[in-house]
């Protein structure tokens, strides 16, 4: 292996020193441990078995783990949230692992956990490249509001704002406008996941088959994957350019642009549509995005006010060959992810743990589709700056 690798110790040590800080503008100084809350995951080596498998999928290597040498993951990161950004959270844990290949860092592991159970693993390739600087430093993750730190070597870096996704959670009826609210001091920053070593301790991909692949291999049927149903193929993607919604609070816009131009082969980008139904730049909602479709570009359809199952996504993918507009709906205590995504392909699994997988695409990353490995029929999950979200709502075009 390209990496140094060392096998993460059984017991878990919970001990990290926060160094006073003072930064111009924002600063941690002088916290009184006795105000942190600690969330620590204890059975490390689950968390790493779905991650592994998600690998394996990703890399489309289920079947040869052979040629998975050049693979290593990292620590799970250290993560703060502000205290009171807790309170909401909803039995939810967040895991951040690191993915190397060839000693590169590719790709953020992103698991979620619902009452102690592993609902989801998204694999997320934002912040890779800001990340990446850091290999080999001991770090953690600070979640503040709408942006996104990490604190390394006594100092506290801002990486990315989402600003222009979250809303306030003081909103009767929050949708994706901008925020308005000045963000809190970081002055109270209570621990999520802990390591003492974030991104030094490496398991690597060989490791964990020796743990895992057993386990995962006595599930598999004679030829590595069969259909759950009959009625549709267990793999579909469709083809779909996703429109940027570019830094403005309209992602609802940028999907309806998204899913309009891929099925009538216009160009309209999320601006347009916007000014279209509003004659300004504002945020939306999935009663609106339904309208537009139909106002802009004549397609009919129906608004849903539940998560679709995988059978009616496999009809609208596979048989119709439509994208579908989709809602995710999260909050913390003071900030409410409310965003617009959609879905435009899927791969049904017939082994191991997971039972597929979801290709969506996020208007604030155009380049490529985001994918999202889940356990249970109907819940699908998306995670943004520390926050997640449920679907809950969707658009099926007729």
């Amino acid at each position: 292996m390209k990496n140094r690798i060392r096998r993460l110790s059984k017991s878990l040590v919970c001990i990290i020193l926060i160094f006073l800080l003072a930064l111009p503008v924002m600063a941690i100084t002088d916290v009184d441990l006795s105000q942190l809350q600690l969330f620590v995951n204890n059975d490390k080596a689950r968390i790493y078995r779905y991650v592994y498998e998600a690998t394996l999928y990703e890399m489309d290597i289920y079947e040869d783990t052979s040629l998975s040498k050049d693979i290593s993951f990292g620590d799970i990161l250290s993560t703060y949230y502000l205290q009171d950004s807790l309170e909401n959270l909803h039995n939810i844990t967040l895991s951040y692992i690191p993915i190397f290949c060839g000693g590169q860092l590719e790709a953020v592991a992103v698991v979620v956990e619902k009452d102690g159970q592993v609902i989801s693993v998204e694999m997320s390739y934002d912040l890779v490249d800001e990340i990446s600087e850091y290999k080999d430093k001991e770090i953690c993750m600070v979640f503040s509001d709408t942006d996104t730190y990490i604190y390394s070597e006594n100092q506290l870096t801002l990486l990315k704002s989402y600003e222009h996704i979250f809303t306030s959670a003081e909103l009767d009826e929050p949708n994706d406008a901008i925020v308005s609210e000045p963000a809190q001091t970081l002055t109270e920053i209570p621990f999520s996941q802990i390591s003492t070593n974030c991104l030094t301790d490496i398991y690597s991909l060989e490791q964990l088959s020796e743990m895992f692949y057993p386990m995962l291999e006595s599930s598999f049927s004679e030829d590595g994957m069969y259909l759950r149903s009959t009625s549709y193929p267990p793999n579909k993607e469709l083809d779909v350019p996703i429109v940027p919604q570019n830094g403005v609070g309209i992602c609802w816009a940028a999907v309806v642009a998204s899913i309009g131009n891929y099925l009538t082969n216009d160009d309209l980008s999320a601006e347009d549509v916007s000014y279209e139904i509003y004659g300004e730049l504002t945020g939306g909602n999935t009663y609106i995005a339904l309208s537009a479709l139909q106002s802009i570009y004549s397609l009919d359809g129906v608004d849903v006010y539940v998560a679709p199952g995988l059978s009616i996504i496999q009809r609208e993918i596979y048989e119709h060959g439509q994208p579908m507009y989709i809602r995710v709906y999260g909050s913390s205590s003071r900030t409410v992810l409310n965003h617009a995504l959609f879905i435009g392909g899927y791969k049904e699994f017939s082994s191991g743990t997971f039972m597929g997988k979801l290709y969506v695409g996020d208007p604030n990353f155009p380049d490529d589709y985001r994918t999202i490995y889940f356990t249970e029929d109907g819940e699908y999950t998306y995670t943004l700056n520390g926050i997640t979200g449920f679907v809950d709502q969707y658009v099926m075009v007729y």
